[in-house]
């Protein structure tokens, strides 16, 4: 049994139908995070007292940082076409 807040990803092939054995992490571990996905990009964004995102190319298999406005936590998350949203939260 694990404890504390979690960096790992289980990263599903749904081609293979197999999970990916590559030993992905965020850049931080996170709880109470939305995520979201636009295009060939899945997004994890805030969580309590973060605003960093972390952004999974999976057209190249690369991790990317970026920053939210402001750090928060239960935020939701959405996406329509190529564009992603985190919105809503506590502070």
């Amino acid at each position: 049994a694990s404890t504390g807040d979690s960096r790992t990803v289980d990263i599903w092939d749904s081609q293979t139908q197999t999970w990916l054995s590559q030993g992905a992490f965020l850049s931080v571990a996170r709880w109470l995070f939305a995520a979201a996905s636009a295009g060939q990009y899945a997004l994890f964004g805030g969580g309590l007292s973060i605003s960093s995102v972390d952004i999974w190319n999976s057209g190249n298999n690369t991790w990317t940082t970026a920053s939210l406005s402001e750090a928060r936590y239960l935020l939701a998350g959405a996406s329509t076409g190529t564009y992603a949203f985190f919105a809503g939260g506590s502070g």
